[in-house]
């Protein structure tokens, strides 16, 4: 069972990496993550997006195969390399409740949505994300065969079927801290990204 995740954050603050934290940690205690979780980034050029236009996809099931470490959120967190699948039903109602408890409702540019489905939507429609702009109306065509919620404008749905469909050609691997204090002086990452030629948007 693929879970696809999008927008939830704003400018304000927010971050929808520490909401697949939560769902993890809940979803975890009675079933098991498949894989690593996926930040799955999408076209930076998008005009709505708020920040750095990622969506999160997350694979659970009842775990089986190689086991291994993916980090840590109080305790280690293990997947598997292979799961049986888990119906999309169960689960509907927990990941609700997280995003709605964590979203930035209030910001205008804020538009959250969720996607459970068991099979992969086509990869292509990941392709499009990345490199042009698909309509909502796309992504709730793909998301019929699946359980979802879109709030408000409903545009987090396009994310969070893209982050699903995306295939692991090509990946890289991100290390994300979060803690009360702010230790990353800001003054570094504009140098940086002045120096840097190699990577782009390191500040916004």
């Amino acid at each position: 069972m693929w879970i696809g995740i999008d927008d939830t954050d704003s400018i304000q603050g927010g971050c929808t990496t520490y909401v697949a934290t939560e769902v993890i940690k809940e979803l975890g205690k009675e079933y098991d993550l498949i894989g690593y979780p996926r930040l799955v980034r999408l076209n930076p050029n998008i005009p709505w997006k708020t920040r750095g236009n990622g969506a999160i996809a997350l694979h659970f099931g009842y775990g089986y195969g190689k086991k291994f470490e993916v980090g840590c959120i109080g305790k280690k967190i293990y997947a598997y390399s292979h799961g049986k699948n888990i119906d999309a039903k169960e689960v509907f109602d927990v990941v609700a409740s997280i995003i709605e408890k964590n979203a930035y409702m209030d910001d205008e540019r804020t538009n959250p949505a969720f996607v459970i489905c068991s099979r992969k939507p086509p990869y292509s429609f990941y392709k499009k994300v990345v490199r042009s702009i698909a309509s909502i109306e796309e992504a709730k065509s793909i998301a019929k065969k699946c359980y979802y919620k879109a709030y408000k404008n409903g545009r987090g749905i396009i994310g969070s079927v893209a982050a699903i469909s995306w295939k692991p050609y090509d990946r890289t691997y991100e290390l994300l801290t979060y803690g009360k204090e702010k230790w990353v002086d800001e003054n570094s990452v504009i140098k940086m990204d002045k120096r840097s030629r190699s990577c782009f948007d390191n500040y916004d």
